[in-house]
């Protein structure tokens, strides 16, 4: 388990998936847009890229679908 302080960001080319983080709080979290991911500079001040694992032909999900499940972790995460 991987524990992430500060700045995660999410996206699809994240190489950590939120299944295998314990997210210590308070965090700061940085979604990625639904088509374009996150920026080069945002990404930057992460310290962590974190993705939603995803099975089948599914490569992003809707920004408020998404923040939902980060935010459901973020909270489950002790």
């Amino acid at each position: 388990m991987i524990n992430i302080e500060s700045c995660i960001g999410t996206d699809s080319d994240g190489i950590i998936s939120i299944n295998d983080c314990k997210i210590n709080k308070p965090v700061m979290v940085i979604i990625g847009n639904e088509a374009k991911g996150m920026s080069i500079g945002l990404k930057g001040i992460c310290d962590k890229i974190i993705k939603i694992p995803m099975e089948g032909n599914i490569n992003s999900l809707n920004v408020s679908c998404a923040v939902s499940i980060i935010m459901w972790e973020i909270y489950k995460s002790k």
